[in-house]
């Protein structure tokens, strides 16, 4: 699961990170950030890191970028998110 939204999984669910990002390494934020801003590159991160879920809010980048794609679906959205599972 790729977000960025602060839920609580009770540890039932694997996640990729999420906006507590200030003890992960520089490097790995400065990934996180261009995928949320859905900068080039992004794609391929997301086919090699093989996601199964995105829940990111829609109004960012990502969120618009994951709309226009025909390899991903929407699941589920409200007013403040929305969530993305991948059509294969």
């Amino acid at each position: 699961l790729f977000h960025n939204v602060n839920i609580d999984w009770m540890g039932k669910r694997k996640f990729f990170i999420d906006d507590k990002t200030d003890f992960y390494p520089v490097d790995f934020n400065v990934v996180y950030r261009a995928c949320l801003e859905a900068e080039p590159g992004y794609e391929q991160f997301f086919k090699t890191s093989k996601f199964s879920y995105v829940l990111v809010p829609r109004a960012c980048p990502l969120a618009q970028a994951l709309r226009q794609k025909s390899d991903w679906r929407v699941a589920a959205e409200d007013n403040i998110s929305v969530l993305f599972y991948p059509a294969k």
